[in-house]
């Protein structure tokens, strides 16, 4: 489901949503904004019936003022405004620690993507209860890269195939302590992660998934051709969506059971 820009629904400027920083957001701005867009829709709205407007139309009008209502409830004052901006700030603060990771190198923040598989479907799909979970894979002075799960499966036509669930932890400044984590699923050749070309072209596909809101789920390999590229296997994606809708349909009926089980 697409989020909804809660500030830009009532009118403010934003990036990433969060007010852009030269706004100051007072309780009064907001109530302000609230009521001059409420104020535009209910007469929009008187102006459809008295046109006699399709209800489609009507229908429209009343959903955006349901929209700006709850945006309004949520940003009403200073508390709720940081209840809802958190997660965005924990967000762009990750993200400016994650870029750190890539600019050392000097490399474009430009990775060459391949698709293949195209039209693949996963078939028996399993966690492999055999993989030990949580191990570091990899470690150095700026991240720690640990192993949550191994996902079997058979890839359409290419047999079977496996790919590995991880966790990528950015370490604070100066201390032995983790902060943010990225999860992905990813075959990482552990051996190349010394290579500096190698994680950088790791790390911008991980940031480019961070950036659009996906989970990145892809391999580094080196195409001879080209050199380093990030491969997207269409089997691998439908491995993963099935894996992690099949969780969450046992999530579902987990706790519909619990649910049963307090009354």
């Amino acid at each position: 489901m697409k989020k909804i820009d809660k500030y830009a629904i009532l009118g403010i400027e934003t990036k990433e949503f969060l007010p852009s920083k030269n706004q100051k957001i007072t309780d009064e701005m907001i109530k302000k904004q609230y009521l001059r867009i409420k104020n535009f829709l209910e007469n929009k709205y008187r102006e459809s019936i008295i046109s006699e407007h399709k209800k489609e139309e009507i229908d429209k009008i009343l959903e955006r003022f349901n929209i700006l209502h709850d945006a309004y409830l949520s940003l009403e004052t200073k508390k709720k405004r940081d209840f809802y901006e958190y997660p965005y700030l924990k967000k762009k603060l990750f993200k400016q620690k994650f870029k750190k990771l890539i600019t050392k190198g000097n490399h474009s923040n430009i990775i060459q993507i391949k698709r293949f598989n195209l039209g693949n479907k996963a078939s028996s799909v399993n966690n492999d209860a055999h993989y030990i979970q949580y191990l570091p894979e990899y470690e150095d002075d700026k991240v720690l890269i640990l192993g949550l799960e191994k996902i079997d499966f058979n890839n359409g036509l290419q047999g079977k195939d496996s790919i590995i669930k991880h966790n990528l932890f950015i370490k604070a400044e100066n201390e032995d302590v983790m902060t943010e984590s990225a999860e992905f699923y990813s075959n990482i050749d552990f051996g190349k992660m010394k290579n500096l070309e190698y994680r950088e072209v790791l790390y911008k596909a991980l940031y480019k998934g961070i950036c659009d809101n996906e989970n990145y789920i892809g391999n580094v390999t080196n195409d001879g051709k080209n050199g380093l590229v990030v491969v997207f296997d269409e089997g691998q994606f439908d491995a993963i969506f099935q894996y992690e809708k099949g969780i969450l349909k046992k999530n579902m009926k987990s706790n519909f059971i619990k649910k049963g089980e307090d009354r």
